[in-house]
């Protein structure tokens, strides 16, 4: 419980409170290491909106190396820029999951005005739901082959809801990862 007096946390709630979080990161930072393609992801973590994932891991990875007081803050950067990386294009389909970033940047987001204003890029900057291990919509299904690992199933298309939406909420981890 916080202090009036002073607002702030008891010494030992932040301590406990700072143990666990940077034990998550560590965990991640493992996964991370252990990827093909430096994302600190587990196949199961292919949700809805799997990109929210990678750049709030990417957010942890931050504020540890901000907070680190040894040398692991060096290790917490380089973990949160391969985050950065991945959203960028260093993945397994290619593509850069932030409009108008990359030569391969995903360009049909599930946008209605975007796909029928007339213009043919979409706003830069938004960010892609990015690959679901169980697409369900009729596009995503259709262009995703059968059994295909949790991290190739993306699709740029505009009717795929369940792996190209864009979403305020998962365009703000990025923006404060970048």
């Amino acid at each position: 419980v916080m202090t009036a007096e002073k607002g702030v946390f008891p010494a030992e709630f932040t301590e406990e409170i700072s143990k666990v979080v940077f034990a998550e990161a560590d965990r991640l930072v493992n996964i991370q290491k252990e990827s093909g393609y430096g994302v600190a992801m587990l196949p199961r973590d292919y949700v809805w909106g799997s990109n929210m994932v990678v750049c709030n891991r990417g957010m942890l990875f931050v504020l540890c190396a901000i907070n680190s007081k040894d040398a692991k803050a060096d290790e917490y950067k380089e973990a949160a820029l391969a985050q950065l990386h991945y959203l960028l294009g260093r993945n397994a389909v290619d593509y850069s999951y932030v409009t108008g970033n990359g030569e391969h940047a995903f360009k049909h987001p599930h946008n209605r005005p975007t796909e029928c204003d007339g213009i043919d890029d979409p706003m830069p900057g938004w960010v892609s739901g990015g690959p679901f291990k169980t697409p369900v919509d009729e596009a995503a299904i259709k262009m995703i082959p059968k059994g295909a690992a949790p991290m190739k199933c993306y699709a740029d298309h505009t009717g795929s809801y369940s792996t190209n939406e864009i979403t305020i909420y998962w365009n703000s981890p990025a923006v404060f990862m970048t």
